[in-house]
């Protein structure tokens, strides 16, 4: 393994990222994860996990705490690297309560606009939210979330990313595995 190795994300942990995997006189890769990911490495048995971690609004009161996304299991059959990647489906869910404050917040937000708004933290934090209560299975806050773009206009640049990240992130949530 070779990448960026950082201990100042959260205390007493370390995470990687930006870094490959590879076996030792191979020539190709295992895989290669990206400097936007942060990801902590485990061995179980001979497996080699690599948990993917997400800052999600899923700590109490539903604020911020760092959360496995994904773990993907990396291992040898018949002498072959193979890869099995699966979301973390232990995430903690919303209750009922907080679904619908989120869904009353949300509410709230796009009567105060007539015309798509700027959007800001304030606003990605509440597609967050949003995102959490969608996997939480409220289905009016996924209708929400999918229509975020609609009301709050201006994603773009760092919004549209992270807009774009939890897109992702859903269909990833829908799909059981997804194995490579």
């Amino acid at each position: 393994m070779c990448g960026y190795k950082d201990t100042q994300v959260a205390e007493g942990r370390t995470y990687y990222s930006e870094f490959v995997l590879t076996v030792c006189g191979e020539k190709s890769a295992i895989k290669f994860w990206g400097a936007t990911l942060e990801c902590q490495l485990r061995v179980h048995s001979d497996t080699l996990l690599v948990e993917t971690i997400d800052s999600l609004p899923t700590g109490k009161n539903m604020q911020y705490k760092w959360t496995v996304w994904t773990v993907e299991r990396i291992f040898f059959r018949n002498g072959k690297a193979t890869k099995d990647l699966r979301v973390n489906r232990q995430i903690p869910k919303y209750n009922e309560q907080q679904i619908q404050a989120v869904l009353n917040e949300y509410r709230k937000a796009i009567k105060k606009t007539v015309k798509p708004t700027t959007v800001n933290n304030i606003n990605m934090e509440m597609a967050d939210r949003l995102f959490m209560s969608a996997l939480s299975g409220s289905k009016q806050a996924r209708a929400y979330f999918k229509d975020f773009y609609k009301h709050f206009g201006g994603l773009d640049g760092e919004y549209a990313e992270w807009y774009d990240d939890l897109i992702v992130k859903l269909k990833v949530w829908d799909s059981a595995v997804v194995s490579k």
